[in-house]
Formats: structure tokens, C-alpha cells, sequence
């Protein structure tokens, strides 16, 4: 399934704060695995998280991110 950016930024926000339902999950999963280039892809989320904060705390975006980025260290090897 193709998204478009509106999507996928507005399923990003739900997804790294654990709150996303398993259909946007899997496609957010599904988006996330089909990205080339990874690092670009984190830098892209770090900057959408600065754009349009979703997480009510340091500690709470921290571990989200640390999270995301294990995560996609994951699918890299």
C-alpha cells in the first residue's frame, strides 16, 4: 500500500508513541522495511518529532527514539 506523506507523518505520530492499532503498525513496519537508506530515514524522524512534538516528556522521547533506532539497526543486518 502507497502512502503519502500526510499519512505516513500523521501514522508516525501515533506509531512512536506505542499507540498505533496493529493495521497502522503493520504499515508503518511495512513503509519503515521498505526505506533504502536508514540513517536518512531516523534523520527524517528525528526531524518530524522536533516539528510536531508528540511525546509529553524528555525521558518518554528518548527512550522512543533509542527505541526506533534499535529497531531499525535491526532490519539493517
Amino acid at each position: 500500500m502507497e502512502m503519502d506523506k500526510a499519512q505516513i507523518e500523521s501514522s508516525l505520530a501515533v506509531y512512536m508513541v506505542g499507540k498505533a492499532d496493529r493495521q497502522t503498525q503493520e504499515m508503518i513496519e511495512g513503509w519503515i522495511s521498505q526505506q533504502r537508506n536508514l540513517p536518512a530515514f531516523y534523520d527524517m524522524l528525528l526531524r518530524f518529532e522536533s516539528e510536531q512534538p508528540v511525546f509529553e516528556s524528555n525521558a518518554e522521547r528518548a527512550m522512543v527514539l533509542c527505541r526506533t533506532r534499535l529497531a531499525l539497526l535491526d532490519r539493517s543486518n
